[in-house]
């Protein structure tokens, strides 16, 4: 006969390889991208500064930091975007389809 520890003990290592299991069968996945993906609306607001990493060409004031999950939209606002002094990774870019745009490398 087995005693109340050695079920409980049983028990306890059964939801521990449970919950490891679960926990390995995500670790090949990256859910961050999409639980902190934002969207980021291009306006032009720094004049002459045109840069892409410059807050004030952003709606909100916030440029997009690198994120593979990020949706940028461009077409709504004033001045180009200027690419020329960065790297940068973004999911989708959205043009307006009343804007008008360049791409060029």
């Amino acid at each position: 006969m087995r005693s109340k520890t050695s079920k409980s003990r049983k028990r306890a290592l059964s939801c521990a390889a449970a919950l490891a299991a679960g926990v390995l069968s995500g670790a090949g996945r990256d859910s961050r991208h999409s639980a902190l993906a934002a969207d980021y609306t291009w306006d032009g607001g720094g004049g002459a500064d045109t840069s892409w990493t410059s807050a004030v060409n952003w709606v909100g004031n916030v440029s997009p930091a690198t994120g593979l999950g990020d949706t940028v939209f461009f077409g709504t606002g004033g001045a180009t975007a200027n690419l020329a002094a960065t790297s940068q990774s973004v999911g989708t870019i959205v043009f307006n389809r009343t804007a008008s745009f360049t791409i060029s490398a």
